[in-house]
């Protein structure tokens, strides 16, 4: 049986350590699925974090540096990653604890459960 969205972020949040918040986002800035440890607004979040893509795309092709894959933000205390699920009009999102959590392992979760989260899309 196909997994949703919903169900796919939540099996992500049990495989990632110190996630925070996961969200599959599309290019108008609203969430399609999301999972919160907390209180995250999650909605907000998500149309800033399309904000920053759309201001990043524009410097990227100023610039003639190709096509972005993904994009990482790093702070004194969390990891931001977002991936584009396999065109440009929806990203996954992850947000997670750096103290807690693997870049490394984070980055690999993120490209495999954006292969489950682009086959559950509806068509």
């Amino acid at each position: 049986m196909a997994q949703n969205m919903q169900e796919i972020l939540m099996e992500l949040t049990e495989e990632v350590p110190g996630l925070l918040a996961a969200a599959v986002v599309g290019m108008d800035g609203l969430p399609v699925a999301d999972v919160a440890r907390g209180p995250v607004n999650i909605e907000q979040i998500s149309a800033q974090m399309t904000l920053l893509i759309k201001l990043v795309e524009t410097s990227t092709e100023k610039l003639d540096a190709g096509t972005v894959q993904d994009y990482l933000l790093t702070t004194d205390k969390a990891y931001l990653l977002l991936h584009f699920l396999g065109n440009t009009q929806y990203f996954l999102g992850m947000s997670a604890d750096r103290s807690k959590t693997n870049l490394g392992k984070m980055r690999l979760y993120n490209r495999v459960f954006a292969e489950k989260l682009i086959a559950a899309m509806p068509r």
